[in-house]
């Protein structure tokens, strides 16, 4: 009876020292990036999406960037910290520390790919804000080529299955 006693005692701990680890994590994780400048976040369930929702594609980048520079924060649902990249040394150095920054190798193809095409990276300077007529030549058939593998895909997911769960997310993290 006595070992019964201190059993649940110890577990109550045990989780509360858990979900005591687990909540500060999950606020170093939201507040990592807080020093980097970004819009007021308009709520901490749904983070910036109504309000990437409400405007045109791409315009709401293009007013941030000129208003907190190329380099900024955004929140997604559940204050999940977004860095926006509009810097080509800061794009080289998250994509090139992996051990700090996670990417896929396709952003790692795809921005060796832009420095042979585009002579604004060896120089260092920053990008166009449009790729020259050229550069969007070169580079599409590759877009092409990996939404067409996307296609196929998902067409053989799709063809055998009546009902199919798909991680588009994922699949267009892909091409971008």
């Amino acid at each position: 009876m006595a070992s019964s006693v201190t059993f649940w005692p110890s577990a109550a701990a045990c989780v509360a020292v858990w979900l005591a680890f687990r909540v500060y994590s999950r606020l170093q994780h939201i507040y990592a990036l807080s020093y980097l400048p970004g819009p007021p976040t308009a709520s901490r369930l749904w983070g910036d999406t109504f309000e990437l929702r409400k405007s045109k594609v791409g315009t709401r980048y293009r007013e941030w960037r000129e208003k907190y520079g190329p380099t900024y924060l955004i929140r997604e649902p559940l204050m999940e910290p977004v860095l926006v990249l509009g810097d080509v040394d800061g794009a080289a150095h998250v994509l090139n520390n992996t051990s700090i920054y996670w990417r896929p190798d396709i952003d790692k193809s795809i921005l060796s790919l832009w420095k042979r095409l585009n002579p604004a990276f060896t120089r260092g300077e920053s990008l166009q804000d449009h790729p020259s007529p050229q550069s969007v030549m070169k580079v599409s058939p590759i877009f092409f080529d990996l939404a067409y593998r996307l296609k196929e895909d998902w067409d053989d997911k799709l063809g055998s299955e009546e009902y199919v769960v798909l991680n588009v997310s994922e699949a267009l993290h892909s091409l971008s």
